[in-house]
């Protein structure tokens, strides 16, 4: 068992170097420094500064600094927030680059279906509960009832929140 977990250890990184190819097949995007991307690449896994056969999978948004498709691109972070240990400047080699993505409007019908998808939620697990441990006669509303009761405050709260989220569109 062991040396079946051992061997699919080093079969990752030659599972992702096979990926790589593929990858670097497709077109190459047209790009501009200054642009929004929202790269994934993977990167080497580090224990106590040595290399280990694993990899993990980066997402990272930011604006393009540098960008030569066959060879690299570089990026500076737009997150708010990151650890004081990394650095706001990021550089990655095509061979590592998985997906590019480009910003694609707003979200907001999505945040309406989610919002919509939360009213009926609590419709259900409110009836839910009721219906089990009620015993009155006058328990047990509709699901519908206390669906559109929440929607009232849900349909709103997700289209808010899908004006703030942003929808993507894949160019590699």
């Amino acid at each position: 068992m062991l040396l079946v977990g051992a061997g699919l250890l080093m079969l990752q990184p030659a599972r992702s170097i096979g990926q790589s190819f593929v990858a670097r097949s497709a077109p190459v995007p047209l790009l501009a420094p200054g642009q929004k991307v929202r790269v994934w690449t993977l990167e080497q896994v580090t224990f106590l500064g040595l290399p280990t056969p694993r990899l993990r999978a980066l997402r990272i948004v930011g604006t393009l600094t540098e960008y030569d498709p066959p060879d690299s691109l570089s990026l500076r972070r737009t997150a708010r927030f990151i650890a004081p240990w990394r650095s706001r400047e990021y550089a990655a080699s095509w061979e590592s680059v998985r997906r590019i993505d480009v910003p694609h409007g707003r979200d907001v019908l999505g945040g309406t279906v989610a919002g919509i998808g939360a009213a009926i939620g609590y419709g259900l697990f409110v009836s839910f509960f009721q219906r089990v441990f009620c015993d009155a006669p006058s328990c047990g509303r509709g699901v519908l009832t206390y669906s559109a009761r929440a929607a009232v405050v849900t349909i709103p709260a997700g289209a808010l929140a899908g004006l703030f989220t942003t929808r993507w569109k894949r160019v590699y």
